[in-house]
């Protein structure tokens, strides 16, 4: 059975904000099935770069959209202790992680490993 955007903002918004950690999110969202419909009024593309489509939005967490046009690229950077989960909906996804020498921290000016 597939599962509408607004289910899955429901099932997010019941998870308190002191156990909104990876256990618990994949807990609650394994085995959803997105309801695609209910997903294309968030689906806007730009050519050569990718959109941030935003679903919603609270203290706690954002859900985004996330839309590239094949062959688009994003540039290197990290997301600075953020917790990020993403689920494909349609088409595929490279993703390539590297390894920051110079540990965490903000993007600018850091030497990485593929």
């Amino acid at each position: 059975m597939e599962t509408p955007v607004d289910g899955i903002v429901d099932t997010l918004r019941a998870v308190p904000p002191t156990a909104f950690g990876p256990e618990e999110i994949c807990a609650r969202l394994s085995g959803v099935l997105l309801d695609p419909r209910t997903l294309a009024p968030y689906l806007h593309f730009a050519p050569r770069r990718y959109t941030r489509n935003l679903i919603y939005r609270d203290d706690t967490f954002e859900l985004l959209a996330l839309c590239w046009d094949p062959h688009t690229e994003s540039p290197i950077h990290n997301h600075s202790g953020q917790l990020c989960w993403l689920s494909v909906q349609r088409g595929a996804l490279r993703l390539d992680n590297y390894l920051s020498l110079d540990g965490p921290g903000p993007g600018n000016g850091i030497r990485l490993v593929p």
